[in-house]
């Protein structure tokens, strides 16, 4: 298998490098930043983080793009994953179950009304 990224794979990371760290909270990732220390602040931030991501166009990275996502291959969503986590991004194991769990099970099993209610709420960082 050749792991040699294309010009278009080049950009994709690049695009993705330049908006993290345009968008991290100041100081993201360094000894001195101190992040949420309650469970509410913890969740508050978790849920401001994905409305930015969302905002952002990177919320929803292997979701379908009818779905809200934006439908990325396999190999961008592992950019996107190895950029986030070498920016020391913050962890959203907080929203974990909605984004990675609930909101994929919805997509292939839930009744409409529940695709509605649930689907960009839990995309937006509205619903956990």
């Amino acid at each position: 298998m050749d792991f040699t990224e294309t010009p278009e794979l080049q950009a994709f990371r690049a695009k993705v490098r330049s908006w993290l760290r345009e968008n991290l909270p100041s100081g993201w990732g360094s000894p001195a930043k101190s992040g949420p220390r309650t469970a509410a602040e913890r969740v508050a931030f978790a849920k401001q983080w994905q409305r930015k991501l969302y905002d952002g166009g990177w919320a929803g990275i292997s979701w379908p793009v009818e779905y809200g996502g934006t439908g990325a291959s396999i190999t961008e969503q592992m950019i996107y994953g190895e950029e986030y986590a070498r920016a020391w991004s913050p962890d959203l194991i907080m929203l974990g179950v909605g984004t990675a769990l609930t909101g994929p099970v919805l997509m292939a099993c839930g009744k409409p009304w529940q695709k509605e209610r649930f689907i960009a709420k839990i995309l937006k960082g509205e619903e956990i």
